[in-house]
């Protein structure tokens, strides 16, 4: 079965290769909604993973990306919703995959706050 999804478009792709910029690494969420917007790009763009959806905004800004795709849920959204160089493109649903929960092996307590590990 074929669902089609339900796009919003607000404004026409610029012209020029484009790109999509996500938040990485390889296998995220992220980078499977960077793919559904190919199928309405000119050619086959390729997907830019980077480390923080800020770094994505950056290379959208300094032009070595012409979109970014951002979760809604991201708590700092605003910083691409509100931003005066960068414009709405569309919107669209995408479920996310199933989520798990793990604990740590040993048994130990999770720490209060999440720390950050490289990919």
């Amino acid at each position: 079965m074929t669902v089609e999804l339900g796009w919003i478009d607000v404004r026409p792709a610029p012209a020029g290769s484009p790109a999509i910029g996500t938040l990485g690494p390889e296998g995220t969420s992220s980078e499977q909604a960077a793919r559904l917007p190919r199928t309405r790009l000119a050619g086959r763009p390729p997907i830019v993973l980077r480390r923080t959806y800020e770094q994505a905004l950056a290379d959208v800004t300094a032009g070595t990306v012409s979109h970014v795709v951002v979760a809604n849920a991201y708590r700092d959204i605003h910083h691409f919703s509100m931003a005066d160089d960068i414009a709405l493109a569309s919107i669209f649903v995408m479920d996310t995959p199933l989520y798990g929960l793990a604990r740590r092996a040993d048994g130990a307590p999770l720490p209060d706050r999440p720390t950050a590990r490289p990919w």
